[in-house]
């Protein structure tokens, strides 16, 4: 079990953990294949009152959103059927948990930033793809910005019955919802479910290098080839070993992608987390002309 994120520890911390993580990386996992979740899967947003919900502004859109400890009192009530691992997670504090869970309950830095330049993005008629969505704020801003469809994918299947269907709820009229489908298991098998994109985005998705090459064959695979997919991430993940920078050389490895820096900072942003200092960078990959 890991809880990762940036951070500046002594470095004979980071080779023991990364030592760990090595070790860790060679037992076999078990993927939860991929699967369609529909909307009258979702837990009910009924239970929710007006201070269950957060505001947030992307330049002329304003997006709501479940507060966590909103969702935190939804996993843990006895009224509703929520996987083991989540509930697990949620008790140990815990972002990761190996192909059981992949944090999707929390909102991570690099969303603001990502969302940023998706606004600045030609969405209007485009198919979208928000990969690893967690509470799927980047896709309903796609939605708002006249996207035909949006697709949304998370690893768990509660992390979607849970927020990012109610956060699309509290969004969206009925025309947009109907233009929203939802995918929980794992990239590989989810490949063959989804439909081909315009656009791709993703946000601190690249935290565990043993998943570049199915991230990588799964943009491959989804993304229409005048098609273009924005990928945000933190310099690196102390405790598991991903790093911007490893995913940019397999790409470039691979061949198949153009990939570009197209923004970056050193210092986090308020708006969705505390002040600190961190290292965000976005990059595009269009396929190779």
């Amino acid at each position: 079990m890991f809880k990762f994120g940036f951070a500046s520890e002594c470095h004979d911390a980071q080779q023991s953990l990364d030592l760990k993580k090595e070790e860790s990386s060679e037992i076999s996992l078990d993927w939860v294949p991929a699967n369609e979740v529909f909307l009258k899967n979702a837990i009910s947003i009924d239970i929710l009152q007006p201070n269950d919900v957060e505001k947030f502004k992307i330049g002329s859109e304003v997006l709501s959103c479940i507060k966590g400890t909103t969702v935190s009192s939804v996993i843990n009530s006895t009224k509703f059927d929520v996987e083991e691992n989540i509930c697990l997670a949620e008790r140990n504090h815990s972002d990761l948990i190996p192909s059981k869970y992949e944090g999707g309950l929390k909102l991570w830095e690099c969303t603001h930033d990502v969302a940023g330049l998706l606004h600045q993005s030609e969405v209007s008629g485009k198919v979208v793809l928000d990969l690893g969505c967690g509470l799927g704020l980047l896709g309903i801003l796609a939605l708002k910005l006249g996207a035909e469809s949006v697709v949304f994918q998370d690893y768990n299947a509660d992390v979607l019955r849970c927020v990012t269907i109610a956060n699309v709820l509290l969004n969206a009229d009925d025309s947009q919802q109907s233009r929203c489908s939802f995918f929980c298991g794992d990239w590989a098998s989810f490949a063959d479910l989804s439909p081909v994109c315009n656009l791709i985005v993703t946000s601190e998705t690249i935290y565990n290098p043993a998943n570049y090459t199915k991230l990588h064959e799964t943009i491959k695979r989804l993304l229409k080839p005048d098609g273009m997919a924005l990928i945000g991430a933190k310099s690196y993940y102390f405790g598991v070993g991903g790093s911007i920078k490893q995913f940019e050389k397999l790409v470039k490895e691979k061949n198949v992608f153009e990939v570009e820096t197209v923004w970056k900072c050193s210092q986090g942003l308020s708006l969705f987390t505390e002040s600190q200092d961190i290292n965000i960078t976005i990059c595009k990959i269009k396929v190779n002309s």
